[in-house]
């Protein structure tokens, strides 16, 4: 019998620590990676953001004293950081039936940009 190969198109994965890794709980916690921490400045607290029309989260480093900034707390289990998000997904009702990961986070100007687009369901 004749085999039909078919190439891989992708790759192997990245190492964790070298890629920015975020996901959104059905508690809407947005938990960042270290990485992703350390690109958007290791800062003390953040502003959410969001695009309508792309429906797309934008996080952006702030000041913690300032207004509506929401502050990073260390994740007790690994190198994570966790923004309770609850306000803002309320709001925008963004409802999720499970826990999601961005699969391909963006920064641009500063903002990490997550696209409601593009996740996948983690299942544990």
């Amino acid at each position: 019998m004749k085999m039909e190969w078919e190439e891989f198109a992708g790759g192997p994965n990245e190492p964790t620590n070298a890629r920015i890794h975020v996901t959104l709980n059905k508690k809407n916690n947005l938990l960042i990676n270290k990485k992703a921490f350390e690109v958007l400045g290791s800062p003390a607290a953040v502003k959410l953001l969001y695009e309508r029309r792309m429906q797309t989260i934008g996080v952006r480093a702030a000041a913690p004293g300032e207004e509506k900034a929401f502050p990073l707390k260390r994740h007790p289990r690994g190198s994570h950081h966790l923004i309770s998000a609850r306000p803002f997904c309320r709001y925008y009702k963004i409802n999720l039936p499970e826990p999601i990961k961005f699969t391909e986070p963006l920064i641009d100007n500063g903002i990490l940009m997550l696209s409601l687009h593009k996740v996948e369901a983690i299942s544990r």
